[in-house]
């Protein structure tokens, strides 16, 4: 039996190295529109976080004295 053609892109195709190259004259706006945008998807991925964790916490419970006056069950 012939093997099943697998779809979308072959796993060796996310190998993909990068090699920095040096620059005499840097694009300096280039730079700092990265930078900006790293630095606002790292306070987006933070503030998920900390929402999720808030959303994880236990609900405060009402706690009532001990003495309550109320229906009981004698």
């Amino acid at each position: 039996m012939k093997p099943k053609k697998k779809r979308g892109r072959p796993m060796s195709s996310h190998n993909v190295s990068v090699t920095p190259e040096f620059r005499e004259e840097p694009d300096i706006e280039k730079l700092g529109r990265v930078l900006i945008a790293i630095a606002l998807d790292n306070a987006k991925r933070k503030e998920a976080v900390n929402e999720a964790a808030v959303l994880t916490e236990p609900q405060a419970t009402i706690s009532f004295p001990e003495n309550r006056k109320g229906d009981a069950m004698t």
